[in-house]
């Protein structure tokens, strides 16, 4: 069998790819972060508007939100050892299109379990 005559440039090549891979999961994660904490930090300026546009009480706009923020933290353990398993592309991809997703949802909504899917 022959050998390779440049070890070091397949050597070279691999790390390359793994540093690209490892500086798009770092990208995907940093806007997964972004996105769902500025979502989380800013719900509150978005009852009013909330109930306003969707015609829901207080109490109503407020335990479709709490829900919410329980699930996103519940969900939290189940991404994370998803991605410790080896799977961190995935995790955050998926992440990132129920982010997408509730979000949509959040507009569509027309009553409390709409919003409370979302």
């Amino acid at each position: 069998m022959p050998q390779n005559p440049f070890p070091a440039a397949q050597a070279a090549s691999g790390h390359t790819q793994r540093r690209r891979a490892v500086w798009l999961v770092t990208a995907l994660a940093f806007l997964v972060i972004m996105t769902s904490m500025g979502t989380r930090l800013t719900i509150g300026l978005f009852v009013q508007p909330l109930m306003d546009d969707k015609g829901l009480s207080i109490a109503a706009t407020s335990m479709a939100l709490a829900i919410g923020q329980l699930s996103w933290g519940l969900f939290q353990p189940i991404f994370g050892a998803w991605a410790d398993k080896g799977h961190p592309f995935a995790a955050l991809a998926t992440r990132m299109l129920c982010i997408a997703a509730g979000q949509l949802l959040t507009i569509m909504a027309d009553g409390f379990w709409l919003l409370t899917l979302a």
